[in-house]
């Protein structure tokens, strides 16, 4: 169903973002690498993973991943090397070299120079620490306060105060409004799954419906993602 549901939407885009359209193409063209991906069509995936990364100014950490997944199997160390990279360079877990995709990668020397400089990558570059750290904030709320969810590294909090889904999302809403969209370019990986979940347990219910039209307009600027917005209106 979200399949059908991710061609619908980026027809949608095409049709109502000129000014977007670099990231419309880019969208599309991962899609079809991805499927080729999955059909073991790993050339021609590549060229797709390609030529879609060239339309835009931002590539997202997950497509790098995506697109190292392919490359390995068509054995271009180098290029795997660069690609896995890239993917944490942006926040991408640093164990996603210990995927069984990449085992005979690991046997490389690729591999010990993608180790030395995983060590220096540090923290995530032109991250806005103090954003981040509100959206932690709203997240610990939304997961172990409102869910009881124990897995969730405990933190201080006022007990007395009254804690909602719909008060954690207007909060949301008044930090896009002064920080801007938290994408993964502005707060990292984690961080912008963490604002997805609470845009998630929010934008899908029926009286949120008008943002579904504002998140489409983020999603034309690489800001959120098409398998995210999937999971809204479906």
């Amino acid at each position: 169903m979200k399949k059908y549901i991710l061609v619908s939407i980026l027809m949608l885009a095409t049709m109502t973002g000129k000014s977007q359209d670099s990231y419309v193409e880019y969208y599309k063209l991962v899609n079809k690498a991805n499927r080729n991906r999955y059909e073991k069509n790993y050339t021609k995936s590549l060229e797709l993973f390609q030529e879609g990364f060239e339309k835009v100014a931002y590539v997202h950490s997950m497509n790098y991943a995506k697109a190292a997944r392919c490359v390995v199997n068509l054995k271009d160390y180098e290029l795997t090397k660069d690609y896995l990279l890239e993917a944490m360079k942006r926040g991408y877990p640093l164990d996603l070299v210990e995927n069984q995709d990449f085992k005979k990668f690991r046997k490389t020397n690729f591999y010990k120079e993608l180790e030395v400089q995983m060590h220096e990558i540090g923290r995530q570059k032109g991250i806005d620490s103090s954003y981040k750290q509100k959206v932690d904030s709203l997240y610990y709320i939304d997961q172990k306060i409102l869910r009881g969810n124990k897995n969730i590294q405990a933190r201080q909090y006022e007990e007395t105060l009254k804690y909602s889904d719909a008060l954690n999302f207007k909060c949301l809403l008044k930090l896009i409004e002064e920080n801007g969209f938290p994408s993964e370019q502005t707060i990292g990986y984690e961080g912008y799954k963490k604002s997805w979940v609470i845009i998630h347990h929010n934008a899908r219910l029926p009286e949120n419906k008008a943002y579904h039209e504002v998140l489409l307009q983020y999603l034309q600027k690489g800001e959120y993602l098409p398998e995210n917005y999937c999971w809204v209106i479906d």
